[in-house]
């Protein structure tokens, strides 16, 4: 098991001009085995639906009654992110899991197979698995 401090992301040192200003955050992941995973690691799941934008809405809307009555009560469940383009013709989900094993079993379940294939009528699916490499600054943060 990791010890905490590895986990946590690391801090640099503020420099001479940063002072008074919070000390910036550079996220990290931990080394990875010969799978490429850790134990508490599971990519993120993210998928780009493209949509005529005239049936963006009902594709928002869909996907996040399935967010809300699905995604959020499974086991492993951490965090769900909807993005729609500033053109209107994409939506991206992503999906943050505890596992890949229980993001499988999202993924491979009833309610989200059905689900998925009722998306796919009114919009193109293009899904895709990412590991973070690095992150800069704090989510969200203006």
């Amino acid at each position: 098991m990791r010890a905490l401090h590895q986990l946590l992301p690391r801090t640099r040192p503020a420099s001479a001009e940063d002072a008074g200003r919070r000390p910036k955050v550079v996220w990290r992941l931990p080394d990875t085995g010969a799978n490429g995973l850790t134990a508490m690691e599971s990519p993120t799941l993210i998928d780009v639906w493209t949509v005529d934008s005239s049936r963006r809405a009902q594709l928002v809307q869909l996907i996040l009654e399935i967010l809300r009555e699905v995604a959020t009560k499974r086991p492993g469940f951490i965090s769900a992110r909807v993005y729609e383009s500033t053109d209107g013709g994409a939506v991206m989900v992503s999906i943050d899991m505890r596992t890949v094993e229980e993001r499988h079993d999202l993924t491979d379940s009833r309610e989200i197979q059905t689900a998925v294939r009722g998306l796919r009528a009114i919009a193109h699916s293009h899904v895709r698995l990412y590991r973070l490499v690095e992150s800069f600054g704090e989510p969200g943060a203006a």
